[in-house]
């Protein structure tokens, strides 16, 4: 049914089937969501959501491919490890977005309008401290450049600047009461 923030949203209806016995049914008295641009627009900002999702994981999993000493490194390694939940979450509420141009119901507009700016916050925070991390190993050790290390960074930035895209586009997917 619906989590306890939301219950007031719902009543049980109850109802006598053919054969006597007593259904009970919920019934949404809540008010409905609209995509504040239009479903249009709300589709392409899915589209888009979606590519940058792509790009960010690609990014993210490029990164982890190339041998780098500041991957074996906590300060750097913890916080880009950890970007795959926010990019995880980010493409969980992309593929969710339902764009068939039906009303959603409070919860759903709620993770949607609320759950946008953060996922995509931190899908571009974690990479850029991770990259930050990546930088002060490079000139507290003085060491060359290796190719893994210049993977890393593209791979990282990549994945930060998808994240950081993804939060500009929360105005395609914004919603308003129907």
């Amino acid at each position: 049914m619906a989590g306890r923030k939301y219950v007031r949203d719902y009543r049980l209806v109850e109802t006598m089937d053919e054969r006597g016995r007593i259904r009970v049914e919920t019934e949404y008295l809540g008010a409905y969501y609209v995509f504040a641009a239009g479903t249009k627009a709300a589709a392409a900002g899915k589209r888009r959501l979606l590519a940058l999702c792509s790009l960010g994981w690609a990014g993210y999993l490029a990164a982890l491919s190339f041998s780098s000493a500041a991957i074996r490194t906590v300060y750097v390694a913890l916080p880009f490890v950890f970007t795959a939940l926010p990019l995880w979450l980010l493409t969980a509420l992309a593929l969710s977005v339902r764009t068939d141009g039906k009303p959603m119901e409070r919860a759903a507009a709620e993770k949607l309008s609320g759950g946008l700016a953060p996922r995509a916050g931190f899908a571009a925070a974690l990479p850029a401290a991770a990259l930050l991390g990546e930088a002060i190993v490079f000139f507290t050790r003085r060491a060359a450049i290796r190719p893994g290390d210049l993977g890393f960074v593209c791979g990282a930035l990549l994945a930060a600047l998808c994240g950081a895209a993804a939060l500009r586009r929360k105005e395609a997917l914004a919603v308003r009461e129907a």
